[in-house]
């Protein structure tokens, strides 16, 4: 059975796989956008038993998004890392923290997809988890539209807020490993502006 290694952008968060995920999704829900900074997460679905964690356990923080979901992340880099399901035994494994694997079966909650980004494959598409997972999901409020001119970020918990006021100068999708494991997701979405471009509203 082949063995497959996945880890955190800063190497402290390490785990094995066995074998393939029994479902792979890429998740374009909010939530997913604003833990990756990505527009959307890539999650690999394995029984407990081909999972296996290798090192740096004691570096993992936790936050729960929602009743559903506590969702881990290293505490020293940020990137999101595998964590155990809370209702059935099974691991979700971010697959943008591995070099190689699965490719993603459908993309789900396409309803919150972030506006900029066009979803462009040919995989089958859902609004929310298909119905044959029967998967809970968490109801999100779509996102009202912000003022002209001023572009509107925040992490996942709200508690750092900024504004883009200056138009980016140049914005790509970057597939490099660094951006991959940083953002454990297929690709990093970055925009470029000058320092003077960003304010913090909260948070800084």
């Amino acid at each position: 059975m082949t063995t497959n290694s996945g880890s955190c952008l800063c190497g402290s968060v390490t785990w094995d796989v066995e074998g393939e995920p029994f479902q792979a999704f890429n998740c374009h829900c909010i939530m997913c956008q604003k833990a990756h900074g990505a527009p959307f997460g890539t999650y690999w679905f394995f029984e407990t038993e081909q999972f296996r964690m290798t090192g740096g356990e004691a570096d993992i923080v936790k936050y729960r998004s929602s009743h559903l979901l506590t969702r881990y992340f290293c505490g020293i880099c940020g990137s999101v890392v595998a964590y155990p399901s809370e209702r059935r035994e099974q691991v979700v494994v971010p697959g943008g923290c591995h070099d190689d694997g699965k490719a993603s079966d459908c993309e789900i909650f396409v309803a919150y997809r972030a506006p900029w980004y066009p979803i462009t494959s040919d995989l089958p598409q859902h609004d929310v988890y298909p119905d044959w997972t029967g998967y809970e999901h968490v109801d999100e409020e779509q996102r009202p539209a912000g003022p002209d001119g001023i572009v509107r970020g925040s992490c996942l918990c709200g508690e750092v807020e900024f504004h883009v006021t200056e138009a980016f100068s140049r914005a790509h999708h970057c597939h490099c490993g660094r951006c991959r494991h940083a953002r454990a997701a297929a690709h990093a979405s970055n925009g470029f502006t000058s320092i003077e471009g960003v304010t913090f509203v909260r948070g800084e």
